[in-house]
This record gives C-alpha cells, structure tokens and sequence, in this order.
C-alpha cells in the first residue's frame, strides 16, 4: 500500500445501482502521482473517443491530488475529468476542497458511469457509498442543495452539487464545491445531470499516512512560514487574485468585450479595490491555504460566498455598462447559484449583441427585444438562457449553435477558441496564459500559462530564476531569455508543466503559492510522503507525461493546430480612448497573424511536438513512456 494515499479507487455504475472498489496500482501513482496526472490517464483509457457528453457512457472521473488530506500547504486542489460539451473536448477541471475529504472516505479516484433512474445524491461516506433519492433537491440552487445536504450530513462534509442550469443542460453550466469553489468550467453541470445526479457528498475519518512524518512535517512548516509571511498576504487576503495588478498600479484592466480597453480612472471609483474593500467581509480560502482568493462579500444585505469577486467588474460591468461593482457581482451570484458560468455566459449574451447590432439577429428572433449592451439585456438574457426559453434556448447551447443558425455571417462576431469565452485578451498584456488558452487542448483556460509574466516589465534575469525554480537547464533558460527579452511561447511550454505536476500532487497554482513553492520543495514532500525518491526533473517529467496525455486523448477526438488559434478580432486594434492598442508580445514587438503562428509553432517545437500539426510525435510519446498511445495513434492515423 502506497503511503500519501488511499489506495483505491471507487467505480459507480448510476444504471445498475452497483460499486466496486478497485485498488490503486501503484504504476499509475508512480508514473502520474495523483489527481490531474492519473485523471488524464484513466480518461484516456475510459472515454471512448466521439461519444456524446451527455451520453450515459461518458464518463465523470474525480481524482484527489497526491497530497490531498496532508499538511502541505495549498494542497486541496481536486479534479473533474470528462468530455465537456461546451468545447466536445476532454478536460480536467480543478477545484479547491473535497478531495482530502474524498481520501479520508476511503478513495483517491471515483469513475461515475451510467444514469440512474431518477435524480441522486452520490454519498461516499467512511468507505461506503449510497445513491440517496434527491428528488426533493431537483430544481433548487447551488446554495439551497448545498445548505440541506450539510444538514442531513454535518458541516464538516464536502459537497459538490450542480443547479437548475445543469438540470436543463445548459451547456456551459458548472458546478460549486461548497457553494465558493467553481468547478467544470465547459458544462460539468450538464454531464452530471444526464446522468440524474444532483451533488455528490464525500465524508470520512480515514487519516492519510506519510512514510517519513517528522521530514514531511518539517518542510511543510517552512513552506507554511514562507506563505504566511509574503508582503502582500493582507492584500491578497481581501483582493484575491486581482491584487497584484492593483499593488502593481495597472490601470485600464477594463477590457470591454474584446473591443475596448477602458482608461478612465473613474473606473477606480466604480468597480476597484476600494468600492470592493466597503464589500468585503471575511476571507474564505480552500482547506489548507493559508491565502486566501475567496471571500464573503456583503450584497444586498446578504452574506455571499464569492470567488475572484473583482472579476465581475470586467465580466459583466464594463461589458454591460452597470453602474456599480454591486450590480455586476448580483450576475454573478446568480449565476454561481444556478450553476453557470458567468464567463461564459457574458460572452454569449455580448456575441447575441452584436449580432443584434449588425442586424443579423432580428427583433422577430428576440421575440421583439431589444438587445443593447445594458443591465436590462442581460437581466433578460440571463433568465433565457437559465430557462432555456426564446432565444435563451439556442444560447443555452454555446457558439456553435448560434453560428449553426444564422450562418457564417455570424462566425466572424463569435469571440471564442474551442467555443469557450477567451480567458485573456493579449492585447492589454501578452503573457504565457494568453498562449496557453489558445493551445490548451481542454480549451480556453489560460491557468496553465501562468509566470512571472502576468505582470509587465520583468527582466530576462527574472525568467532565468523562475526557469531555474522549475528544474530547466542553463542552456535552456538562455535560449528562451536572451538579453533583449523572454520567448512567451517557449516559457509557456515549462509553465504548463509545473502547472500539471502541481496539479498531480494537489498544490495550488496561484501567485503566492507558486513563488514560494520549488521543484525541491515538491521533490522533498513527495519523498517524505510516498516513500519514493524522485529528482527534480523525474517529477516535471511526470508533469509532462499527464499533460501529454490530456493532449493525446484530444487528439482522438479530432483536434489538431487548426483548433489553436487566436480569434479574428485579437487581431484588431483594442479602442483605448484617442489610443490603439495593437497586439504586441511581451517585449512590445507588434504581431500579426504570421507572428503569432511563429509563436504557436515554437511552441510546439519547444514541445517536440510536430510543428506542422501541433501534434505528439511517436518517438516523443514513446520516450515518455507512452508507446502504447503512440500505437494506437497511428493505427488511427492521427500522427
């Protein structure tokens, strides 16, 4: 038995009511850690390649992270792995609690497959499962679901539970882990609910033994005193994600739709820091973290679970000019409440806009609405799409059916890669997440990407230390950083990679986590809690393998370099007042299309991926010990 584990694996089949418990081979923990890493494995072996998401036989895998349930720092992040309708491309979504739970439950991995006969609650308590009538939840929030089963269950108990969104399959619904942490951002909410279930429940007393305690201990107090004793902890405390451009004194973050960068300071007034500090209540952080990126926010007279609050401002107030960081975070509450994805869902409502604008959608498919970029709109909008009613119906159903219905007049409006909304818009900055939501083969999801790069102006030398944190040799960290600046793309490739290792052991990937944790400091906790010693590079390398993985199982399913792509209008200048902000990269060089392709194909090289294709190579899968995807591969004739 596997120390840092709990060393099974649980299969639930919804249709015949039956489980087994399998043990956990200790190849895949050796090869792929934990979570994000064995995931994408059991994925790739498990979904069969073209099947319909909401098909019975697609299934949900939940995987917890190698270090979930120990005293790691930040060590609670989780994963949801299925094919996603929004993108019809598999993915891992992560998020913060239930997987230490779900160890102490007795499992690191549960394989949902099936569809009940009616609606469900999944409970896995103390080693036993039970499929729990949830009829009387169907039709209730997030909150309301969430509230009941802590309830009947104890506080103490991780939930995660999908809303009426999921119920009528909306396809960019989602669920909430514990009302605050966002999961399945692609449309989990719908997959789980085809499925009839409604919240799954994880308990359990089973405590996770490490090899070498008092080691694992050690380092985990020093990783500890390192977090709590950063300089901007307070800020972080109340901003989450956002402080650092605030502490940074970036001004213009206000992207308005992908048209327009807003410079007005008054903006400050209206949707920054300070209007959000009269909000702000208490920080909530994920279990184990000692920095927190969520909080409680008063609104409305109500306590409300947010997370990254302050994206509101931009997801819906600058885009549908609200006049207060209230009204913009009221979106945002129903949304989490009915589990969907506000990101999303803005996207959608600005692309029905501009339609509207450019008269290709008519007041007679608007049931003689009229579509402005106002809180009116989206109001009634929202209510569509939730309700699956009118023209909310089609939106229900992503870009593609939009496009599918007026044509390929419309596709040049749709602002989207792999039909997600874009995480980050390159023109305001060019940074390693706005090439990772272009290659990501889950879709557009820029995390991945993250580096020192997030914010502007940092010199060469600080993408050599950053490189050198992740293991990368010298000659590498010179290649990609000479001294007139740093290639994003090719940096992207070793940030993708510390992303998918501290996504196999668990560890979260914010800012603060992230600067303080190194490669030796996961190679020490790794050794100290499995037993099994592993190098600095042995580990990346694992993080390659599962990322790879994730690449291939997508492969299968027909996505390749004409899917990794920026949309048209990043190539428009961005209107910034009397200013045009062109797309430049990091060093200020302007890009076009030819440039920009130039970036992808280093991309894929710094890979050794084929840069012709943005596919694997069959020696480069086999070398990472994956010939037998290699093999199948090529007996489909896909590299």
């Amino acid at each position: 038995m596997a120390k840092g584990y709990a060393n099974f694996i649980l299969h639930i089949d919804l249709t015949t009511g039956e489980a087994k418990r399998e043990p956990l081979a200790e190849e895949l923990c050796r090869d792929f850690l934990g979570g994000f890493g064995v995931n994408n494995r059991l994925a790739y072996d498990l979904i069969p390649p073209g099947i319909d998401p909401l098909s019975p036989d697609n299934p949900v895998i939940l995987g917890a992270g190698m270090l979930n349930g120990t005293q790691a720092p930040a060590s609670s992040r989780f994963f949801a792995t299925t094919k996603y309708p929004t993108t019809q491309a598999i993915g891992s979504a992560s998020g913060g609690g239930f997987g230490f739970m779900l160890k102490a439950a007795g499992f690191d991995h549960v394989i949902i497959r099936g569809q009940a006969s009616r609606p469900v609650v999944i409970k896995i308590i103390d080693n036993q499962l039970e499929l729990e009538n949830a009829d009387d939840l169907w039709g209730k929030d997030i909150f309301e679901t969430t509230d009941e089963l802590w309830k009947r269950y104890g506080d103490e108990s991780q939930v995660i539970a999908l809303g009426p969104a999921g119920e009528r399959l909306v396809k960019s619904s989602f669920c909430l882990v514990n009302k605050i942490s966002t999961l399945g951002r692609g449309g989990l909410g719908a997959v789980l609910a085809s499925k009839r279930v409604k919240a799954i429940v994880a308990r359990g007393e089973k405590s996770i033994s490490v090899q070498a305690p008092i080691a694992f201990a050690k380092k985990a107090d020093a990783l500890l005193q390192g977090l709590a004793g950063l300089p901007y902890r307070d800020s972080w405390l109340k901003y989450g994600p956002a402080v650092a451009r605030f502490l940074a004194g970036r001004k213009g973050f206000l992207v308005k739709g992908f048209r327009e960068l807003d410079l007005d300071e008054g903006l400050e007034r209206t949707y920054g820091p300070e209007v959000y500090e009269a909000l702000w209540q208490v920080a909530r952080a994920c279990p184990s973290c000692p920095v927190a990126c969520k909080a409680i926010v008063k609104l409305a007279d109500r306590a409300l679970p947010f997370s990254a609050a302050l994206a509101a401002a931009e997801i819906w107030g600058a885009r549908f000019n609200m006049t207060s960081l209230e009204e913009a975070m009221a979106c945002r509450d129903l949304c989490n409440r009915n589990g969907l994805d506000d990101r999303m869902a803005s996207g959608l409502i600005e692309f029905a806009v501009d339609l509207y604008e450019a008269s290709i959608i008519k007041q007679s498919d608007t049931d003689g609405m009229r579509l402005k970029r106002d809180p009116e709109t989206v109001s009634c909008l929202l209510k569509m799409i939730l309700n699956r009613e009118g023209i909310g119906d089609m939106l229900a159903e992503g870009f593609g059916a939009v496009i599918a219905r007026f044509g390929p007049q419309a596709k040049k409006y749709a602002v989207e890669i792999k039909g997600l909304d874009p995480y980050r818009d390159p023109r305001e900055l060019f940074d390693g997440m706005a090439i990772s939501q272009a290659v990501n083969p889950r879709g557009s999801y820029g995390v991945p990407g993250n580096s020192p790069a997030y914010l502007p102006g940092r010199k060469p030398d600080q993408f050599k230390r950053y490189l050198a944190r992740l293991g990368v040799e010298e000659n590498t960290r010179e290649r990609i950083c000479p001294e007139d600046g740093v290639n994003i793309a090719r940096l992207t490739r070793y940030a993708e990679d510390w992303y998918s290792l501290c996504s196999c052991l668990g560890i979260c990937v914010r800012q603060p986590v992230t600067q303080v944790y190194s490669l030796d400091d996961l190679a020490e906790l790794y050794a100290a809690a499995s037993g099994w010693n592993k190098t600095g590079q042995e580990l990346m390398r694992a993080g390659e393998r599962a990322w790879t993985v994730l690449k291939a199982a997508n492969i299968r399913e027909g996505f390749g370099r004409q899917d990794d792509r920026f949309p048209d209008v990043f190539f428009e200048p961005l209107i910034a007042g009397k200013k045009r902000v062109a797309l430049r990269d990091y060093t200020n060089r302007v890009l076009g299309r030819t440039e920009v392709e130039r970036l992808f194909t280093d991309y894929y090289q710094e890979r050794g991926w084929h840069p012709d294709t943005g596919l694997p190579t069959c020696a480069g899968l086999t070398d990472l010990g994956l010939g037998h995807m290699a093999e199948d591969l090529r007996r489909r004739g896909l590299i």
